[in-house]
């Protein structure tokens, strides 16, 4: 997903991608996953990522829907956690 988010929108993915690192290296730390696992995980969520953004813009609709749904994750999140530019500290 972080993978995903740094090539469709580059804005904000830094942080989508140091929470990744911070969940692989938090899934090795506890013992729950070997290194080679989550290096496997990641390179397969690359090269998905890179398909879709491939072969993702010839196929309109398929297009159209993930632009909705990307759309409709940052407005449920814009109400999740709102942002206030106005204040003043």
């Amino acid at each position: 997903m972080a993978a995903s988010f740094w090539l469709f929108r580059k804005k904000g993915s830094w942080a989508w991608l140091a929470l990744a690192a911070g969940v692989a290296f938090s899934r090795i730390w506890v013992g729950v996953h070997y290194p080679g696992d989550v290096v496997a995980g990641m390179l397969l969520g690359s090269i998905c990522a890179g398909a879709m953004q491939k072969w993702l813009p010839k196929a309109t609709v398929i297009t159209q829907l993930f632009q909705w749904g990307l759309s409709l994750y940052e407005g449920v999140e814009g109400r999740v956690l709102p942002v206030n530019r106005n204040r003043t500290n």
